[in-house]
Order: structure tokens, then sequence, then C-alpha cells
């Protein structure tokens, strides 16, 4: 009897589930026009119009300006970190766009991005989005260094008469205020650090040096990335901190000192 109710029991529910499931899957009714689809097709976003590009698109998320021009002309404004809307270089290359997809070039390089143009918004790539504006970016106002040589000159120096007795020269007076002067200038300022260029009198450099004396290298005279001022009585051998003036950077080059007869002694 035992085995009977549960076999019972067994039948029982495995119609109940079928029951179940069969009151929730549907089917749709066949059509009666053979032409007509079951499913709803996806729609498809039209081309937006070529020419609702041309104009100067801005955008908070990008570090450039774009204007679109006439015949393909394609113009770009690279912003000025931390200005807004101000830029520092300029750059003219080609552009296409047919309504859906927009090529850039630029020299060698190309870009190739998916664009959509509406209501004077343009969508890169269905994220980036850029905004028509009339007005082209201000230029960022250069600030030229100060000829530190000419100021020096302009200074009023004492008479020879007065450098009577004295081991420093007028010439010597004017280099030591050329010096002066730029170490003053840069205090407090970030170092322009240059990739090329020739060192001259005044400027900081950073250097890599290895000391010989008499073709063998002498224990505490190698260093590396040591900046240095280009100019006399720097702490170093008379003769070595002037000597780098007029080589290039990344040049290498040698320097003959003297060295002092106590050299060393202390």
């Amino acid at each position: 009897m035992k085995r009977k109710l549960l076999a019972t029991l067994a039948l029982t529910l495995g119609v109940s589930v079928l029951s179940s499931c069969a009151s929730v899957i549907t089917f749709p009714e066949p059509a009666t026009d053979p032409n007509v689809s079951l499913w709803e097709e996806p729609q498809t976003e039209a081309p937006s119009d070529p020419a609702a590009l041309l104009g100067i698109w801005y955008s908070d998320r990008l570090s450039n300006v774009f204007r679109f021009g006439e015949g393909g002309v394609l113009t770009v404004w690279g912003l000025t970190p931390g200005y807004e809307y101000e830029y520092s270089n300029t750059a003219t290359g080609s552009y296409t766009y047919d309504g859906t997809t927009l090529t850039m070039t630029l020299g060698d390089e190309h870009v190739t991005k998916t664009c959509r143009v509406k209501d004077g918004t343009a969508t890169l790539d269905g994220s980036v989005t850029m905004t028509l504006r009339t007005d082209a970016p201000a230029e960022h106002p250069s600030f030229p260094y100060p000829d530190f040589e000419a100021l020096a000159a302009s200074l009023p120096l004492l008479s020879a008469d007065a450098l009577t007795g004295l081991t420093v020269s007028a010439a010597g007076k004017r280099l030591q205020a050329t010096v002066q002067m730029k170490q003053t200038y840069w205090q407090g300022k970030d170092l322009e650090k240059r990739a090329e260029g020739t060192a001259a009198l005044g400027d900081i450099v950073n250097i890599d040096f290895t000391g010989k004396l008499n073709g063998v290298a002498f224990e505490g005279g190698t260093a590396a990335g040591v900046d240095v001022t280009v100019a006399p009585d720097t702490g170093y051998i008379a003769g070595f901190c002037e000597g780098i003036a007029g080589h290039a950077v990344g040049e290498t080059f040698d320097i003959t000192v003297t060295f002092p007869e106590d050299y060393g002694s202390d």
C-alpha cells in the first residue's frame, strides 16, 4: 500500500507541473497577411546631414576645438591645460563626413569615428558630445623670458678706479649680475626643461661628469644628474662650470682644468 501511495503522489505532481507550464507559454497567431512579419524589425537612425557639421565645435571632455570648413578643410586648436578655451598650437588637415562616419586626417594620422549631428550637438562614437559655437578659441598669451644680458649691461657699475685692488673685473661683475638676476627670476618658478639648445653663462644645467687626473678617474670625481650653474665661483674647480657654456644638450665633451696645489688636502 505504501509504494502505491508514493507513485500516485509523484504522478499527480508531474501532471500539476505540466498543467502550470501550459498555462503561461503562448504562441502568436499566424499572420493572415504573408507579407507581414511576426517580429518587429529594429529601427535604424537616418544619416545626419553632412552640412550640419560645418562650423566650430567645443567639448568639455576633449583638449581640442575643431572647425570643419567648406571643402573638407579641418582646423584643430590644441588647448592650453588649465586655461578655459585658450589654445597654444594649431594644426590644419582634412576631413570627410557622410552623415554617419567622420574621418579626420592630420599629417600621417587618421582618426575615424561614428558621428551623429542633431540640433547643434555632435555625438562621437555614441558617447563624446561636442557643441556648435560661432567663436574661435583665444590664443594663449606668450611671455618671453627677460633679456638678462641686456639688463645686466644696463646696470650702473663702479668706475675702474673704484675697482682698484679687487680681483673681479668689470666684465666679471656684469657676469655676476647676470647670474644673480637669472637665479632671482627663476626662484619659485618651475625650470623649463629643454631637450635641445646650447648652454649659456648663467644657465642651470643637469649633467653627468667623470673627473680624471692624468687620465685616471679619481675618487669623488664622478657624479650623475647634478644641477650646476654655468658660472664661475660655484664651488667647483675654476674653469669647470664656465667650460660648459657653448655646448649643446646631449653632447659629450671634455673640459680641461688645472687642479690647485692643495686640492684634496682637506
